[in-house]
């Protein structure tokens, strides 16, 4: 993912959350890295027998979502920028040496 692909990937992933959350609705998320969208499935409980099920699961960042947290654009896409670079092995102590 670019520097001028991260906008648009966090407002992707930022509406893809909203979504679930004005329904009342929590779970695990599957968010592409690269993009920002979601596999469209709002995984509950233990989600590692569905992961097994999922292609590409490198390409994805699975996390919980709940209405008593909300997360805003910002944090989307640090979490997307802090995921890229923790894929390809750049982080030393929580920084990325890349950069």
């Amino acid at each position: 993912m670019t520097s001028s692909d991260q906008p648009s990937a966090a407002v992707r992933m930022h509406d893809v959350i909203n979504r679930h959350l004005e329904r009342g609705e929590r779970g695990w998320l599957a968010i592409r890295i690269a993009d920002g969208s979601s596999d469209g499935v709002l995984y509950c409980g233990s989600i590692e027998a569905e992961l097994a099920t999922l292609p590409h699961l490198e390409a994805f960042a699975f996390f919980p979502i709940s209405p008593l947290c909300p997360w805003t654009l910002h944090e989307c896409a640090e979490f997307l920028e802090f995921m890229t670079h923790l894929r390809h092995g750049c982080m030393v102590y929580g920084r990325p040496t890349c950069c």
